[in-house]
């Protein structure tokens, strides 16, 4: 697939230069992605996890700490130097160039904290990247804070912010199944209590502003089955 010059400008432009990777990654051990992992671990078939936008690599740690088989790529140099240096299998490329694993080789794949990063035109493409990276029956999961956070809105490399709605009809247009409801709300204050009145009031009515995240779980069709409810 081809873009336009402007869009592909803009995705190298995005990419985050090696102070702000090293800024955003101190102090953050792997183990900060045990929850995401046992996610993947959960809902995914055994196989081979991809991490689309790795940066520098604590997830892959987190998969290799339990023996799984996890591999990345990142448009940043400095990331997948990084990364190599660990020892961890990282691909460098932009997201525009597609997804650089072969198809139905992995089982899961995982963007986590990238989409927002991602010019529009380019998220639909890399969702198809992604259907394709998968075996039947392999797992989606994206992450991503909601539009409606007002910190999201300030960070200057969030071209591509989306509400939960917007992000699932991506999916489905990508030829995804949508499995769970995995978006954290918010709390307005109020803890824990805050946040399950928010949880009841979103699934009542799905207003997105009481969302903090753009998420969504969910996984390529097995042959001739067929789309299941979500969660």
């Amino acid at each position: 697939m081809s873009f336009s010059p402007d869009t592909l400008a803009a995705e190298r432009r995005n990419v985050h230069t090696p102070d702000l990777l090293d800024e955003a990654y101190a102090g953050r051990p792997p183990a900060a992605y045990r929850e995401l992992l046992a996610l993947v671990v959960r809902m995914a078939p055994p196989g081979r996890i991809a991490d689309v936008g790795c940066g520098l690599g604590l997830f892959l740690e987190c998969a290799r700490a339990w023996g799984l088989d996890a591999v990345g790529c990142d448009a940043s140099a400095h990331a997948v130097e990084t990364c190599r240096r660990k020892g961890l299998a990282v691909d460098l490329g932009v997201l525009s160039d597609g997804l650089p694993w072969a198809p139905a080789s992995c089982t899961a794949v995982l963007m986590n904290q990238v989409i927002e990063h991602l010019p529009g035109e380019i998220m639909p493409f890399v969702l198809r990247e992604a259907h394709r990276t998968l075996s039947p029956g392999g797992v989606l999961i994206v992450t991503s804070p909601c539009r409606h956070i007002r910190a999201a809105r300030q960070e200057a490399t969030h071209i591509n912010l989306l509400v939960p709605a917007e992000l699932r009809e991506a999916i489905r247009g990508a030829g995804f199944e949508l499995l769970q409801d995995i978006n954290d709300m918010r709390d307005f204050g109020c803890g824990r209590a805050g946040r399950l009145a928010a949880r009841l009031l979103y699934r009542l009515g799905g207003c997105p502003v009481l969302s903090r995240s753009a998420n969504a779980l969910a996984r390529k069709p097995l042959a001739g089955s067929a789309q299941p409810p979500v969660a």
